[in-house]
C-alpha cells in the first residue's frame, strides 16, 4: 500500500531550457521527496528534451518526449494518466520550490478532508529576486467566496504552480474542457465540494520573465488605473468574461439546476460583455443589472466601450 506521504509531480514543459534545471533541482531538493516526478515535453524547439535527457538515469524520473504539441492544460491532462500516488503535485517548468514544501502541504492534507491546497509564493524575477507575494498581486485576501458564482465573479486565485490534489478527487475533473485553464476548472469543482484550501505559506519563488505562459500584472498606480480603462483593459475583461461563461455551461452541465450557480454578480458580467448563456438570461433582469453596475461601475463603461466598438 502507498505511504500516505506519497505524491508525484506532474511538469509539463515547451521550450523551458532557461531555467528547468533550478526547477528540478529545487524538486530533487525537498525534505520529503516525490515518489516519482513524470515530465512530459510538448515538442519544444530548443535543448529542453536534451537538458532532461540528463535525468533519465534517476529511478524516480519519468520522461516523455511528446509527439505532437497538445498545449498546457493537455498536457497536464495527460500527464495525470501517468500519476499514482495519493497526492498529485502540479509544477510549472519556471519557477523555484522551497525545500518543505511538499512537507508542508502533505501535513496539511493529513490533517483535513480537503481535496485541494493551493498556496502563496513569492513573485520574482528570472535572478528569483523579489519580495512581493502572489496573493497581494492578484488581491486575494485569503477568504474564499461560498458559491461557485460567487468564484467566477471573482476570478480565479488558484495558481496552478501552488496547486496539490488528491488523486481520487482529481480523477472525477477530468478530462479538463478545452480552453479552460486546468487550475480554474480544479479549483471551482473543489469549491463546489467544500473541499478547496488555501494555505497562506509562500513555498515557491513564482517566476515572471516575458515567456510565460500565464502571469502577473505588475503595474503600479497611476499606470494601473490608466491600465484599467484601456482598451486592451476591456478587451481583455471580455475574453476573462468569454472564459467564465464557458466554465458557466460546463458546470451547469454537469450539476443541472443547482442554484448555487446562479448569482447576480457573474450574471452580470456575462450581459457586460455580450456572453451570456441562455439559461442566465432567464434568471436575469435589466433592474439586476443596474444593481450590479451601481456596486461595481467599470461593468457600465465596459458595457458601453463592448457595444460601441462591437468587441467580440
Amino acid at each position: 500500500m502507498a505511504n500516505n506521504l506519497d505524491y508525484d509531480v506532474l511538469i509539463a514543459t515547451y521550450n523551458g531550457e532557461k531555467f528547468i534545471v533550478e526547477q528540478l533541482e529545487s524538486i530533487l531538493s525537498q525534505s520529503v521527496l516525490p515518489k516519482k516526478i513524470i515530465i512530459r515535453d510538448d515538442c519544444s524547439t530548443d535543448s529542453t528534451l536534451e537538458i532532461l535527457n540528463n535525468y533519465s538515469d534517476l529511478t524516480n524520473m519519468i520522461i516523455v518526449p511528446g509527439t505532437s504539441n497538445l498545449g498546457y492544460i493537455k498536457n497536464f491532462e495527460y500527464l495525470l494518466t501517468l500519476a499514482s500516488s495519493p497526492i498529485i503535485f502540479f509544477c510549472d517548468q519556471d519557477d523555484y520550490w522551497d525545500k518543505d514544501k511538499a512537507k508542508l502541504i502533505l501535513q496539511e492534507f493529513k490533517t483535513s478532508q480537503i481535496n485541494v491546497i493551493f498556496t502563496n509564493a513569492y513573485v520574482v524575477n528570472s535572478e528569483l529576486e523579489g519580495a512581493k507575494t502572489l496573493w497581494k498581486s492578484i488581491g486575494f485576501n485569503g477568504s474564499l467566496p461560498t458559491t461557485v458564482g460567487g468564484y467566477l465573479y471573482d476570478g480565479n486565485v488558484v495558481t496552478g504552480a501552488t496547486m496539490a490534489c488528491k488523486l481520487n478527487f482529481i480523477k472525477d475533473v477530468v478530462p479538463f474542457p478545452d480552453s479552460i485553464p486546468h487550475d480554474f476548472w480544479i479549483a471551482i469543482n473543489a469549491l463546489y465540494q467544500n473541499t478547496l484550501s488555501p494555505f497562506n505559506r509562500n513555498l515557491i519563488r513564482y517566476r515572471q520573465h516575458n515567456n510565460n505562459a500565464i502571469g502577473v500584472n505588475q503595474a503600479k498606480g497611476l499606470t494601473k488605473l490608466i491600465n484599467k480603462f484601456s482598451f486592451n483593459a476591456v478587451e481583455k475583461r471580455r475574453n476573462d468574461a468569454v472564459e467564465k461563461s464557458r466554465i458557466y455551461v460546463h458546470f451547469i452541465a454537469k450539476f443541472n439546476n443547482d442554484k448555487s450557480l446562479v448569482n447576480d454578480n457573474f450574471m452580470a458580467l456575462f450581459v457586460t460583455y455580450g456572453c451570456t448563456p441562455l439559461k442566465v438570461i432567464k434568471e436575469f433582469n435589466t433592474k439586476n443589472f443596474i444593481i450590479q453596475c451601481l456596486k461595481r461601475p467599470v461593468l457600465l463603461y465596459d458595457f458601453i466601450v463592448v457595444r460601441l466598438f462591437r468587441l467580440k
